[in-house]
């Protein structure tokens, strides 16, 4: 009997080990080089979104000033044909003729109490309050928004040393005396604000009713920050408007100082057509306006230098040529000259947009955003500074 060999069996092959679970460290390198790009992509564009935030905030109150200014030629149309509103219509001093270009600036007018705009100019451009004559608090008022206030200081859990009050029952009061303890917490520094109230700075309080519920604001008038026989306490008063004469009134809880910060203003460029009276009643007036608006514009003489402005010969023959800004007096500082900036035509009352600059600081060259009508020349300028938009129009008036 055969014997059946078996097939041969051989070995079986060794199992293949386990995959390893996890990442190797090249591609956790990989990872982060990918993410930290992305995170660089991101964190650029925070800078640029605070920028353009401040940007709109800006151009939506300057929005607002110019819509105010020209609703401003809609209830005083002298601002068009009487801007010193003396009744001599059509016929202003300081404006030559035939042009008549000008510029309403009451806020300016009342503080530097100069009636023409461009320090050093061979042709300074006439400076008019539009009828805004007086204080400085009128004027700004005028060209401002009315909440352009800000805090001071506030007194919490208010108590007051004294008050003094007319009238009762209950009593109506009609200023405060602040505690010793109010004025050194909650550092309240009533010597500044009594300094700048004589200066004419507008300072306002708000006070709270007991529950803090209720408020009143009043026109601060007068501050005591020296008080002789008292030094620990100080006075302020209001208008002679006394508090309500409820009893929710007769304790305050709260007290708060603001004060008057024009953020926003509005300066006005106005160029209408000779008028050779007589002119009959109910005629049409049309002027080329423009509204510039600042923000939180220094009003100062130095901030109304004029500048000699001339074409470059190398680029006389472009359409829009380069021009060379030079100082009347060399004592004057360097002009505030930036891209997008805004340049100020004293001859002919034009705003120009700085397209790009060029040059040194003490001698920059300039080109604009637009070449001047053929028969102007730009000669006398200024810069102004914290220009945020200059805003033209058409506006027809009626002649009286």
């Amino acid at each position: 009997m055969k014997r059946r060999r078996l097939p041969h069996r051989g070995r079986r092959p060794a199992a293949a080990p386990p995959a390893r679970s996890g990442t190797s460290l090249v591609e956790v390198l990989m990872s982060l080089l990918v993410m930290g790009v992305g995170v660089v992509a991101v964190a650029t564009l925070f800078p640029a979104s605070v920028l353009r935030s401040v940007q709109a905030t800006q151009l939506t109150n300057a929005t607002i000033l110019r819509y105010n200014a020209e609703a401003a030629i809609d209830i005083d149309p002298r601002l068009i044909y009487d801007p010193n509103a003396d009744g001599t219509v059509y016929n202003e001093p300081n404006v030559t003729t035939p042009n008549r270009f000008y510029m309403i600036d009451p806020y300016g007018r009342a503080t530097l109490g100069t009636t023409t705009v461009g320090t050093g100019a061979a042709t300074p451009l006439p400076r008019y309050d539009g009828g805004r004559a007086g204080s400085v608090d009128t004027a700004m008022s005028y060209v401002t928004q009315p909440d352009s206030w800000v805090s001071e200081s506030e007194t919490i859990d208010f108590v007051p040393a004294s008050t003094n009050q007319t009238g009762g029952p209950p009593a109506r009061t009609t200023s405060i005396t602040l505690r010793a303890a109010d004025i050194n917490d909650r550092k309240i520094d009533l010597t500044a604000v009594q300094s700048q109230l004589q200066a004419g700075i507008s300072y306002r309080v708000i006070l709270f009713d007991a529950e803090g519920r209720l408020s009143e604001v009043r026109n601060l008038t007068y501050v005591d920050a020296t008080d002789p026989i008292d030094p620990a306490n100080r006075e302020i008063k209001w208008t002679n408007t006394p508090l309500p004469n409820e009893t929710r009134f007769s304790n305050i809880s709260s007290v708060r100082i603001e004060k008057f910060e024009p953020r926003y203003s509005w300066i006005m460029t106005i160029r209408r057509p000779n008028l050779i009276p007589p002119i009959l009643s109910g005629t049409t007036i049309t002027a080329d306006v423009s509204v510039a608006v600042l923000f939180r514009r220094s009003v100062s003489e130095q901030d109304e230098i004029a500048y000699q402005a001339t074409i470059d010969n190398a680029t006389a023959l472009n359409s829009r040529p380069d021009y060379s800004i030079t100082k009347f007096n060399g004592g004057d500082p360097n002009p505030f000259i930036k891209k997008g900036g805004f340049l100020l035509d004293l001859d002919n009352a034009r705003w120009y947009r700085i397209a790009s600059v060029s040059g040194t600081q003490a001698a920059p060259k300039i080109k604009l955003d637009r070449s001047p009508p053929k028969d102007e020349f730009i000669r006398n300028v200024m810069f102004y500074r914290g220009l945020v938009d200059v805003y033209p129009f058409t506006k027809q008036v009626k002649a009286p």
